[in-house]
């Protein structure tokens, strides 16, 4: 509205009037771009997020000692009397909602202004503050709170979920840290060591129904779209502490298809894990489907009010005793609304040596490298470019500054930035023992584009990161080269690896492509590929050579239908003029 009002022939920057109005001037801007461009990436909001808490305090909340004075902010609140008010207050919640259930119709036994009343004494004896919220979470997973005394294993929990849904929401509708701090609470009462006999641990198999009804049931949908719950801080958890409970809620969360990025990332550590419990939990490899006892396996996935029997999950455990992957493959998405970029990890799971593939964004891909470095997860042992544009290749520099200690070298095309080692065509080589590495020249998007060949040795798991040369259904714009070498770097070098091969390439524009295939082809896997690309954001890895040679018009250029609509019959002549229809749009 302020730049609005201004006269046309004295306008300023949005920056001068962030300074003049006393606000900060990033926000200004990052209004005008969410407003006027394209969105920031959801690293940069939560920034954003935390500098506005930060700028609040120091022009609204630290002004308020002068109003209430500094006795009421410097009030310590003893966590173990806090405890026992919370307890109290929320036994007495129980107790009042419980007698409600004896004397009305189950379906309407919870009391609305109790519920409001338990919720503003618990917001008030908290104020907001993360260490109480943490003491208020440590007593609800007591017993006789959330987590029934009188249940048997392997019944249903849905009459507690009743019960205590619409409090939680009341409370975190206030108290937004409310969710991580339970959830965070919760998956800490899996961690091992447990001595209990699964058949008799109700208290763990509780919490972990929590989980699962916090994180996959539809009740509380709304807030995970909010994006508050960090699902990948419970994965971590898990993994760094595996064991029988914990490994099974991360296989829960991975094999659900609300969670598929944070499945590329830990999948393959759940499934190794999985594996590796059972030899820890039975003394022995399992080999065998009744190799573990169906009672002491229990699905714990909340779908129905109903109870729910012991299910035997031991045919999954043939598959990982047979041979664990050599190559796990981890997505890291840049720029989300915006350009659409993709890094990625690959990490040879024995050695744990690791690639990184366009680290352009280094504010969202040295984070999670960080992490995995410090942490031993991997061995990061090089940068790997498809090609030299600065959203692919731009982030090598500061990639290199965070790690000055592994002199990583910069495997590229000869004009990426910090290239050290441009392999020939064709030329191998080796990510730790268990993945081979093959180089394929595809000049056109730019002159110095290499697509990357990668096998898992042990597997025969084969994928190919294309860069800007092959997207799911569509093809690189020819910046620096021609029709004919676009023709020959999908129609003859990418369409000759193995159809099985599957396909990774450097940006998410799968929507905008079936939009594109569907104006010239009409066939059922166009129609397939549009279905897919409406209902899932990211389709990286889950479409193969074969897959394109389907539906990939540029992949298709001796097909009849195609030439027809182009109005050409020479392959590098239907190659252009598809490029120049998808170019006008």
């Amino acid at each position: 509205m302020t730049d609005i009002d201004q006269n046309a022939g004295f306008r300023r920057s949005m920056f001068d009037v962030g300074v003049e109005v006393g606000i900060p001037a990033s926000w200004v801007e990052l209004r005008h771009e969410i407003t006027h461009g394209d969105l920031p990436s959801l690293l940069v909001l939560r920034r954003a997020a935390e500098r506005a808490l930060r700028w609040l305090y120091d022009n609204y909340w630290n002004h308020l000692v002068e109003k209430l004075g500094v006795a009421y902010f410097n009030q310590e609140i003893h966590v173990e009397d806090l405890k026992g008010s919370l307890k109290e207050i929320l036994r007495d919640f129980v107790k009042k909602n419980i007698e409600r259930m004896r004397r009305v119709d189950r379906s309407d036994h919870r009391d609305p202004e109790e519920t409001d009343s338990t919720s503003a004494k618990i917001t008030r004896l908290c104020r907001g503050e993360r260490k109480l919220l943490r003491a208020l979470c440590s007593v609800l997973v007591q017993r006789k709170i959330l987590i029934p005394t009188s249940r048997m294993i392997g019944t249903s929990m849905q009459e507690v979920f009743l019960l205590w849904d619409d409090l939680l929401k009341r409370i975190y509708h206030h108290q937004p840290h409310l969710l991580n701090l339970l959830i965070d609470e919760l998956t800490l009462a899996l961690v091992p060591p447990s001595q209990l006999d699964p058949k008799t641990d109700d208290y763990r198999e509780s919490c972990m129904m929590w989980i699962s009804h916090i994180l996959i049931g539809d009740t509380w949908k709304s807030q995970r779209k909010s994006g508050m719950i960090l699902v990948e801080t419970v994965l971590t958890t898990c993994v760094m502490n595996p064991g029988l409970w914990t490994v099974r809620l991360a296989l829960e969360i991975v094999d659900h298809p609300a969670y598929a990025t944070a499945s590329d990332r830990y999948g393959s550590q759940v499934w190794r894990l999985l594996g590796e419990h059972a030899v820890e939990y039975r003394g022995e490899r399992t080999e065998t489907v009744n190799a573990i006892d169906a009672a002491q396996i229990v699905d714990t996935t909340v779908t129905s009010p109903q109870s729910w029997t012991p299910k035997p999950i031991g045919f999954v455990l043939i598959a990982i005793v047979s041979g664990a992957r050599a190559m796990h493959i981890q997505s890291i998405p840049m720029w989300t609304g915006g350009h659409d970029n993709y890094a990625y990890l690959v990490i040879d799971d024995k050695t744990k040596d690791a690639v990184i593939i366009d680290p352009a964004n280094p504010p969202e891909v040295t984070p999670i490298l960080k992490e995995q470095v410090d942490s031993g997860k991997i061995n990061l042992t090089a940068i790997i470019n498809t090609h030299h544009h600065w959203d692919h290749a731009g982030g090598n520099k500061k990639i290199l500054s965070e790690f000055p200690s592994k002199s990583l070298p910069v495997i590229a095309g000869k004009d990426s930035e910090a290239v050290t080692r441009t392999p020939a065509d064709g030329e191998t080589f080796k990510i730790g023992e268990g993945i081979s590495v093959k180089a394929l020249h595809t000049p056109c998007h730019t002159q110095d584009s290499i697509c990357w060949f990668m096998e898992d040795l042990s597997q025969g798991q084969r994928v190919v990161f294309t860069g800007d040369t092959l997207f799911i259904g569509g093809c690189g714009r020819f910046f620096e080269g021609t029709p004919k070498e676009m023709y020959t770097a999908l129609n003859k070098i990418l369409a000759s690896l193995p159809d099985d091969t599957k396909v990774y390439p450097g940006h998410e524009y799968t929507k905008s492509n079936a939009k594109f295939l569907a104006k010239v082809l009409s066939t059922e896997p166009v129609k397939k590929l549009q279905d897919f690309a409406e209902n899932n954001k990211e389709t990286q890895g889950k479409f193969t050579i074969g897959d394109e040679k389907t539906y990939n018009v540029f992949m298709m250029v001796d097909d009849p239908t195609v030439q027809k609509v182009t109005g050409k019959t020479d392959p590098v002549d239907v190659m252009g003029k598809l490029r120049e229809m998808k170019n006008s749009g």
